[in-house]
């Protein structure tokens, strides 16, 4: 038997400091920051409570899809039914997955997010790579 590491937290626990962290003051730098456009596809890796996902779904006001990958079955549940009861699931969805083995084709995405799981994953740099691979750049060329 093979024992899990890292710290284990409750999907309520989660959303509560993605609210705090995520003030509505601070939504409109974020959407910024990510250069959301609508029409795109956004894939949050590590997307937990799918927090994240969901105010990315939210930018694209309809218009484009966002993929949330997470491995823990718990959590993607969770992300599922808030996302649900959020009315946001017509345009996120989740999958459960690994960061270094991302189940997508190659140039998947425009938008590849990841907010807090680099540090808890034992190879991040193959991490970052599967992340490059489904986005290699997004539309940056468009600008």
């Amino acid at each position: 038997m093979t024992k899990r590491r890292g710290t284990r937290f409750s999907g309520k626990s989660l959303e509560l400091g993605k609210k705090y962290l995520w003030r509505r003051e601070s939504i409109p730098f974020l959407y910024k920051y990510l250069d959301i456009h609508l029409g795109q596809r956004i894939v949050d890796v590590g997307c937990r409570t799918g927090f994240l996902s969901r105010l990315a779904a939210k930018a694209l006001k309809g218009d484009g899809e966002v993929l949330g990958i997470e491995r823990n079955p718990q959590l993607l549940r969770y992300a599922t039914r808030i996302t649900r009861e959020a009315g946001l699931d017509s345009i996120a969805s989740f999958q459960r997955g690994d960061a270094t083995r991302l189940k997508l084709e190659d140039n998947y995405a425009e938008r590849v997010i990841c907010q807090a799981v680099l540090w808890t994953i034992t190879e991040p740099k193959k991490a970052i790579g599967e992340m490059i691979r489904v986005c290699p750049g997004g539309d940056l060329d468009r600008k």
